[in-house]
């Protein structure tokens, strides 16, 4: 009986992670700014660790030394040997030499604005040789035409650098996009009780988290006061500072929520578009078919989905 239990148990688990054993995943992160990035890292660490080729870092908030931290949160964890071993790097150069090493097609997780991918795609023209599938977080414009996708603007990562955006959109018609928006994070939302109430449990970088969580809470409204108060509904009347201190979302989990569109697949209905998945891209929709579940699994990390 207790062998019936565990072969049930582990195709479970292996259907949970169809992908994930087949693919080599490079993550391209803009870590730093917010604990989304570093909430997504920890996820594939903590479930699939030996399924991450690499981690490109862009932006200037905390380049390489983040994810360096956060790996060191696994010293004890079994499966951290794999994690040492993870390349870490930043660059257009660096996403270069990860792409087209070996003979195999990777997956690309795409969180953050797209420029260094765009600058590696135009030293490599034939770069689609090299990619299996791209999953962005961001928005298109509702009005795409089936099967070929447009950037909106409007997201973080299309804004702060749109032309490359439209350059790795360029590769639609070669390459299979999952696009994942920010309406799919919504109802995912991290509260400051769950940070508190994992801070004492045995999954390993929980304390962190909830440390980067606050900081970064607190650099983005000191940062981009305009965005905050916009983004969390501040009224005029209130400070910053106020609003930080009762604020009871901690994390709006957008990376988080892309990398589960992949290692998950199954909690999720998108939209089809041609050869595309679209996710969380409409107010209406967040094309999650079971979002308690999935919510618990982001809070907790349970390490079995």
């Amino acid at each position: 009986m207790k062998r019936f239990f565990f072969t049930c148990k582990a195709l479970v688990f292996l259907v949970c992670f169809t992908g994930c054993y087949s693919e080599k995943i490079l993550i391209i992160t803009d870590i730093g700014l917010d604990v989304d990035d570093a909430l997504a890292i920890h996820m594939i660490f903590t479930h699939e660790p030996s399924s991450v080729l690499a981690i490109a870092c862009t932006g200037s908030h905390q380049p390489a030394g983040m994810v360096n931290e956060l790996k060191c949160q696994y010293r004890s964890h079994p499966g951290y040997s794999s994690i040492k071993r993870i390349p870490v790097g930043s660059g257009s150069a660096f996403i270069d030499s990860v792409l087209f090493s070996g003979k195999r097609k990777h997956t690309v997780l795409l969180i953050a604005p797209a420029g260094d991918l765009a600058e590696a795609i135009k030293f490599h023209p034939d770069m689609e040789k090299r990619i299996k599938k791209i999953y962005f977080q961001g928005q298109i414009l509702a009005d795409s035409l089936p099967g070929k996708l447009c950037p909106n603007i409007a997201a973080y990562n299309v804004s702060e650098n749109p032309a490359a955006a439209r350059t790795v959109f360029s590769l639609q018609k070669r390459i299979p996009f999952v696009i994942v928006g920010k309406y799919a994070a919504y109802p995912l939302a991290v509260s400051r009780k769950d940070f508190e109430q994992n801070d004492s449990s045995e999954v390993p970088g929980w304390k962190y988290l909830h440390k980067a969580a606050v900081e970064s809470m607190a650099r983005f409204a000191r940062e981009r006061e305009d965005v905050f108060r916009r983004v969390y509904n501040i009224p005029d009347k209130q400070s910053a500072k106020q609003a930080l201190d009762s604020l009871p979302v901690l994390s709006n989990p957008y990376d988080a929520v892309t990398l589960l569109t992949l290692i998950c697949p199954q909690y999720f209905n998108p939209v089809i578009s041609g050869k595309h998945r679209i996710i969380g891209n409409a107010p209406a929709d967040s094309n999650i078919e079971n979002a308690e579940a999935l919510h618990n699994k982001i809070r907790t990390s349970g390490l079995s989905f």
